[in-house]
């Protein structure tokens, strides 16, 4: 079997590179995959886009380009949602595509044409002048088509990215990148073995640990006067929210398209969360712990487990967006579950440590990133 690799771009601004790079691929012993090499697989009844977006799940590498075009809307584009949020900015296929590889977690080389970027650039520095000339007076760009390429650009801004001129400069990154995975892959089997043996010795820390805050907390109650006791134990679980909540702004990723957000849907996020994410069902679902504990370790239940992870990842995904569209969460969110069902619900036994959760929650969601 060969690694496919996904090229995800506009076709005929960049029909040459694309070539270009499927022979280099080939060369590579790799599996490139592009629709117009007869690669994907078309469903029958269903547009062809949807057809790419499925086939992008059954990749293992894409590679994303971003050239002067930005490409068609996506058939799913007349949703009530989509409607209200894309009236000007829409999505493409091509970068449906790129987020589809995103919330599979398939790892994703992004390049950018350099005279593009150099234009990305200029409209970053002087978004709003763009922005209201654009629709005051129908100004257009140089190098792009569309101001949607920049916006797509503001999108994968914060990942890695190369800028090119040249195919020779896109083929001399892969090589590098790839051999670079495969001297990480080759140093992840030497750390198997070891793997192995600090997960059973966490796993043994857990429980010691557990052991000992039950005895601590019974000798605690018999030689510390009750108020500070409980003053004690109420100082320790303000240490573990703090721990909680510092992690909880790399478990959400939020790219919110209003102006404004009330209180009243702080709320509703706060409830969601209680009642769809942070509950034992979702940790049952999804963690990693129950996962191990369940099945043999083959590849075929790791997929199958993975592909549960994006289904319900998606699920939650879907839901919150229709209290605040733009409002998503990553894969890490789990991690999220885990620590709250393994770590701090077990520590609220009482309205007032409730009470301060909840409000902890509300203060985590209201600035993760959100316009006020």
């Amino acid at each position: 079997m060969k690694p496919r690799i996904f090229i995800s771009s506009t076709y005929y601004d960049l029909k040459y590179v694309r070539e270009s790079l499927e022979k280099f691929l080939y060369n590579m012993n790799f599996e490139p995959v592009l629709f117009e090499a007869n690669k994907v697989t078309f469903e029958h009844g269903k547009p062809l886009d949807i057809s790419c977006f499925n086939e992008v799940k059954t990749c293992h590498i894409m590679i994303l380009m971003i050239g002067g075009r930005y490409g068609s809307i996506i058939s799913e584009s007349d949703s009530e949602i989509e409607r209200g949020i894309y009236d000007k900015e829409y999505i493409s296929i091509t970068r449906r595509e790129y987020e589809t590889a995103l919330q599979n977690n398939i790892p994703t080389f992004i390049f950018i044409d350099k005279n593009v970027y150099g234009e990305y650039n200029t409209y970053k520095i002087n978004r709003d002048f763009y922005e209201n000339a654009i629709e005051n007076s129908g100004f257009k760009f140089f190098h792009v088509d569309s101001i949607n390429v920049l916006k797509f650009i503001d999108v994968v801004a914060n990942k890695a990215l190369k800028t090119f001129e040249r195919i020779e400069e896109i083929e001399f990154y892969l090589k590098d990148q790839i051999s670079g995975m495969f001297y990480l892959y080759l140093e992840s089997l030497k750390q198997n073995n070891r793997q192995d043996e600090i997960f059973n010795a966490v796993t043994e820390l857990k429980s010691l640990t557990s052991s000992m805050n039950s005895i601590i907390k019974e000798v605690g109650k018999k030689i510390i006067e009750p108020e500070r006791y409980k003053e004690v134990i109420n100082e320790q679980f303000s240490i573990l929210l703090s721990y909680f909540f510092d992690t909880f702004y790399t478990y959400v990723d939020v790219d919110i398209s209003v102006n404004e957000v009330d209180d009243n849907i702080i709320d509703k996020l706060v409830n969601f969360f209680m009642k769809e994410i942070l509950t034992e069902n979702t940790y049952q679902e999804t963690s990693y712990t129950v996962f191990y504990n369940k099945t043999s370790h083959s590849k075929s239940d790791y997929n199958e487990f993975t592909q549960i992870r994006n289904e319900v990842l998606a699920k939650l995904n879907a839901g919150l967006n229709k209290l605040l569209p733009g409002f998503n969460l990553s894969l890490n969110i789990f991690k999220l579950t885990d620590d709250y069902i393994g770590k701090i619900k077990p520590l609220i036994t009482s309205d007032d440590q409730e009470k301060d959760f909840l409000k902890a929650l509300k203060t985590a969601i209201k600035y993760c990133d959100l316009p006020f």
